[in-house]
């Protein structure tokens, strides 16, 4: 009798438990459920996301092999396709890759300001180190080129520069050409030799005539001062 009465209670207080907590088991299994296939759907987004950026840059960069002169028409579609990249991918390497891409096309067309606005807007977007060094040295230049040395100056201005020492220093050179400070120009173009990697010899090249461009004048500043 006794052991037929705790058999009992034992199922009263299991009625008891599940009736105070018997919901809320319900619900965080629900949710816990949910969060799994939610998760499960945010990968596979991003996945499809992912897949979709890669052939729309596969898009771009057959156009631009296809020849070495874009026709009016390429021209256009690369633009199109490089500023859907942007919107729809725009904290991914593909939107900033694409940004770059519009820089380049901007800077053909002698459209500066244009090309400066897409790669402050990469070097903004650009997560990695790599990434952000190549769009700084290439947003100086177009800095120098637009008569903007001084910020061209101030934006290379880095401690950290990586492997891109060398092409830092060449567009410094570039900002104190512009300056006309020959001096510090032949500085930093000397500065540009020594950071280059044994094999790079046309970089070496293009980068000695500018030197040689500037030593005369910086001796001639050199005796005067």
């Amino acid at each position: 009798m006794s052991a037929h009465l705790t058999e009992e209670e034992q199922l009263e207080a299991l009625k008891r438990w599940w009736a105070e907590n018997g919901k809320s088991l319900i619900v965080a299994a629900i949710l816990g459920v949910g969060g799994y296939m939610g998760f499960n759907a945010w990968q596979d987004d991003r996945q499809a996301s992912a897949e979709m950026a890669s052939s729309k840059f596969e898009d771009i960069t057959e156009l631009m092999s296809k020849q070495e002169q874009l026709s009016e028409a390429d021209t256009a579609t690369v633009a199109h396709l490089a500023k859907g990249l942007k919107a729809d991918h725009g904290d991914t390497l593909y939107g900033v890759n694409a940004a770059m891409l519009l820089a380049k096309q901007a800077v053909e067309a002698g459209e500066l300001a244009s090309a400066e606005a897409e790669l402050r807007w990469a070097l903004e977007q650009s997560g990695s180190d790599n990434v952000s060094h190549l769009v700084r040295v290439r947003l100086a230049r177009v800095l120098v080129a637009q008569g903007k040395a001084e910020e061209a100056l101030t934006l290379v201005a880095i401690e950290d520069q990586g492997a891109f020492s060398s092409l830092y220093a060449e567009v410094k050179g570039d900002a104190y050409v512009a300056k006309k400070d020959n001096a510090k120009a032949a500085e930093a173009y000397q500065a540009a030799l020594a950071g280059l990697s044994g094999n790079d010899m046309a970089r070496a090249g293009q980068i000695r005539m500018k030197l040689n461009s500037v030593q005369p004048a910086a001796a001639t500043e050199e005796k005067g001062a």
